[in-house]
């Protein structure tokens, strides 16, 4: 069995010397054929993550590190370790020690399946993070089209084929989980206990899941441009019954058609609805000039171990 783990890093050190403990002593239990821990460092302010990375990379052979020329996001630095990675199972983390190793086995359990994602079971969260959760997977399933009965987390274990077909994708901005819906619906969930944190705080603040927000919704969908042209078709659909209506009451009743009021009032809806069609395509075309002019959703600096 060849196993990859990629693990995006930002701002942590002594969790990282802790995972790759935890990983030896499975792969010394376990046997694997072949087993790679990939560490890519999204240009962590921590100044010690880098050398924490050097010397873990000096300790083990069978842990790599790669380290960006600045911060591109979790996600980018995800899908770099994704096409680095060897192994015919192919695991994601997160770096801070709340998705322990120990609980592999768990996920090796379902190699039948194109995916398996980590559900976190007992889980305690604040009232806001309640909400916002709830909000997430509610937009999940309208705009990426989620199974109601599937729970997302970054904990997964995806075969080779289906990380090769994500990487086809061409995005700046990729998104991990929009990419495995679009190639697969063989996905499914093993529950795990979350650990307490080791080190630092969650890095997700409500502007940065705001910023993800929109990635979601215009990066990794249409559904804006959908959403638009339903508007604009009832809208159109309002004003042919309403220039009805008047026409009726002027040709039939003799009732004069309504003034300067009814007339400003739908220049200002039509107006107002052109406007955030422009503002929407707009948003849409300024999204695909990176893609165009071939920006790269990240840029390494430096390789240990490959």
């Amino acid at each position: 069995m060849r196993i990859s783990v990629v693990i995006p890093v930002y701002n942590s050190a002594e969790s990282l010397v802790k995972l790759s403990e935890e990983f030896n002593i499975i792969i010394q239990q376990r046997k694997f054929d072949f087993f790679e821990l990939i560490f890519i460092n999204d240009y962590s302010p921590k100044p010690e993550t880098w050398s924490t990375l050097t010397e873990i990379c000096k300790k083990y052979t069978w842990v790599k590190a790669i380290t960006f020329t600045k911060n591109f996001g979790q996600q980018a630095a995800t899908f770099c370790g994704l096409s680095n990675a060897s192994g015919d199972y192919i695991f994601t983390m997160d770096d801070d020690m709340q998705h322990h190793p120990k609980f592999i086995e768990r996920f090796l359990e379902h190699l039948e399946h194109d995916v398996v994602i980590g559900k976190i079971a007992g889980r305690q969260s604040h009232f806001m993070d309640k909400i916002t959760t709830s909000m997430k997977a509610y937009f999940d399933e309208i705009v990426l089209g989620k199974p109601k009965h599937i729970s997302l987390s970054s904990f997964r274990m995806m075969k080779k084929e289906i990380v090769e077909e994500m990487l086809k994708i061409k995005n700046v901005k990729p998104f991990i989980i929009a990419s495995i819906l679009h190639i697969t619906g063989n996905i499914v969930n093993v529950s795990f206990e979350h650990e307490k944190r080791m080190e630092g705080k969650s890095n997700y603040t409500f502007s940065k899941r705001l910023k993800l927000f929109t990635h979601i919704i215009i990066d990794n969908s249409s559904i804006m441009i959908s959403l638009l042209r339903k508007i604009a078709l009832y809208t159109f659909g309002l004003s042919l019954i309403y220039i009805s209506y008047l026409l009726i009451r002027k040709f039939f009743f003799g009732v004069g058609m309504l003034g300067w009021t009814s007339i400003i009032s739908a220049i200002m809806l039509l107006g107002s609805l052109n406007l955030l069609g422009i503002s929407i395509v707009g948003e849409y075309l300024s999204r695909i000039f990176p893609i165009i002019e071939n920006k790269q959703a990240y840029v390494v600096k430096q390789k240990i171990n490959f």
